[in-house]
């Protein structure tokens, strides 16, 4: 009996020296981020396949989170990557309205420690790939004044006590910002910069007040009068 809860003990001790720090949590979800927004918004086969990339990172969040080594970590990005389709399978409709890829900078694929070199490969060839088309997930919204909205489900909304949402809104604002916002010259604070310290802070909250505290925070960010946030009774906050 004393060697059987030794044994457990021991294997408890190499759970816990398992465990990834809170910094490398944090990096892991700042790539997971940047994979995300690429896969999202810039496939031009998006719209022709039955893929709901939103649904597909609240469903690999809590599996990505609790990765404890890098070898997990790719395995799970790997899963999430392969439901992006060759971008040459399809042809995709062209649109006027693209991503300001004149201004992103994908130089984070090839320097980041967390990516193995297959998935790099994989995410290099989609990147390289950028080209004007009709995304579904950005569609201009005349009503107001052009603006896309990051804006979550009534269903996410009632969640937002639950971390996951939390980050996963806190995912789309930052890559619609990344990929389509027109001058990012002009924020303060370079967006890039901006990615982990905020995924530190939305990875914690736990209500709603808080999560719309640090939503208005970000918004400031940009410096810009034509952002907003506005709750799903249309007060503005």
């Amino acid at each position: 009996m004393r060697l059987f809860f030794l044994l457990i003990g021991l294997l408890s001790c190499l759970e816990v020296k398992s465990q990834p720090s809170d910094s490398s949590i944090a990096s892991r979800l700042a790539v997971t981020c940047r994979i995300w927004g690429l896969l999202k918004y810039s496939n031009p086969n998006n719209c022709n396949e039955n893929i709901n990339w939103d649904n597909k990172i609240i469903e690999a969040l809590p599996r990505l989170l609790n990765s404890c080594n890098d070898t997990i970590f790719n395995n799970e990005l790997t899963l999430l990557i392969s439901k992006s389709d060759s971008l040459s399978a399809h042809k995709h409709t062209k649109s006027s309205f693209i991503l300001s890829s004149s201004f992103v900078n994908d130089a984070w694929i090839e320097s980041s420690r967390f990516i193995n070199n297959d998935n790099k490969k994989a995410l290099e060839n989609i990147a390289y790939s950028i080209s004007k088309f009709k995304n579904c997930y950005a569609q201009n919204n005349f009503d107001s004044f052009g603006s896309i909205t990051p804006e979550l489900s009534e269903e996410d909304s009632r969640k937002l006590q639950d971390s996951i949402i939390s980050l996963y809104s806190f995912f789309k604002y930052w890559n619609i910002i990344y990929y389509f916002y027109p001058y990012p010259k002009t924020i303060k604070t370079q967006w890039d910069s901006l990615l982990i310290p905020y995924i530190e802070i939305f990875s914690h909250i736990k209500t709603r007040e808080r999560y719309i505290k640090e939503l208005l925070k970000l918004t400031t960010e940009l410096r810009d009068g034509h952002a907003w946030v506005r709750d799903e009774y249309n007060n503005y906050c």
